[in-house]
């Protein structure tokens, strides 16, 4: 059973703890003699870098935890994996759950610190897509970002936070086939479009996943950057970020 540090907030806790409300779970299971306190974060399989060479090492600066990395056989995913009681109750004491995240709230210790942005970076880099778009062939691609979760509340408070960091959004509900169980999911969504606020992310908020970096080195999209004079507000965030 590992031991753990318990940090105090500061922005890697929590971007860590962003990234834990986008991809992580909790579960505490009990047989026979046997309890095993379970805390684990699940990604994409061509993710391997950003888990390997950030979120690995993150969790054990912050927690003296070495968690452990594997594939999984059974689908195209990463999990990310370590077993300890006072993780689990460390967490638990910041409000997050144990088991299912439908009710899942940024946590106060992040609310009443000066690292919203932080806790919104691993919460993106998780959980949120960035998209180039063209419903006209004539114009240039068009910015999309969105994060989405089960939890209504939480979109409302992600929401709420990019309202007061300056940022212009949109917020529907969604209903989609779950993939694998073929269960009919509802969720919510937080739109930001358009290059301002494409800038405005990068400036203020950032990426550390490199899914998302190397979307913004096409040629194009490069181009498009320099054409609007927003480049000299990136370089020095993708410099930061990679």
């Amino acid at each position: 059973m590992n031991h753990c540090l318990k940090p105090s907030i500061s922005a890697e806790l929590a971007e860590e703890l962003g990234i834990h409300v986008g991809d992580g779970h909790m579960s505490f299971r009990s047989y026979k003699n046997c309890k095993c306190y379970e805390y684990s974060i699940s990604g994409n399989s061509n993710e391997k870098e950003y888990f390997e060479t950030h979120v690995k090492l993150l969790i054990q600066k912050l927690y003296g935890i070495n968690m452990r990395l594997y594939k999984r056989k059974d689908r195209n995913e990463l999990k990310l994996e370590c077993k300890s009681k006072e993780l689990f109750y460390f967490k638990l004491s910041l409000g997050l759950p144990n088991g299912k995240k439908n009710n899942i709230l940024i946590p106060k210790i992040v609310l009443d610190s000066g690292y919203i942005c932080d806790f919104l970076r691993g919460l993106f880099d998780t959980d949120g897509c960035l998209m180039f778009y063209n419903r006209n062939k004539k114009k240039p691609s068009y910015p999309r970002l969105d994060i989405t979760s089960k939890s209504f509340e939480l979109i409302d408070q992600v929401n709420k936070e990019l309202i007061k960091l300056g940022f212009t959004t949109y917020v529907t509900e969604v209903h989609t086939i779950h993939p694998r169980t073929k269960t009919l999911c509802h969720a919510k969504r937080v739109f930001i479009y358009g290059w301002k606020n494409l800038d405005r992310w990068i400036t203020l908020i950032r990426f550390s996943n490199k899914k998302n970096l190397v979307k913004l080195e096409t040629p194009i999209i490069k181009s498009k950057l320099e054409t609007m004079k927003l480049v000299a507000g990136i370089a020095p965030a993708l410099s930061a970020s990679l």
